[in-house]
């Protein structure tokens, strides 16, 4: 399932991040967030597995 990335969809991943106990780093996140633009389309579970590379 694909999920189309709008604003309330970025304030989600965000706010997921920060919740997060700091398994990602800044430089992980920032190149998810990279991915994303990248690929205006992403799973979730592909977008989970990139920001833990």
């Amino acid at each position: 399932m694909y999920i189309k990335l709008d604003n309330d969809t970025w304030e989600k991943y965000i706010e997921e991040y920060f919740s997060l106990d700091k398994k990602i780093s800044i430089k992980q996140f920032c190149k998810g967030v990279i991915l994303i633009l990248a690929n205006s389309f992403i799973t979730e579970k592909e977008l989970k597995l990139k920001m833990l590379q």
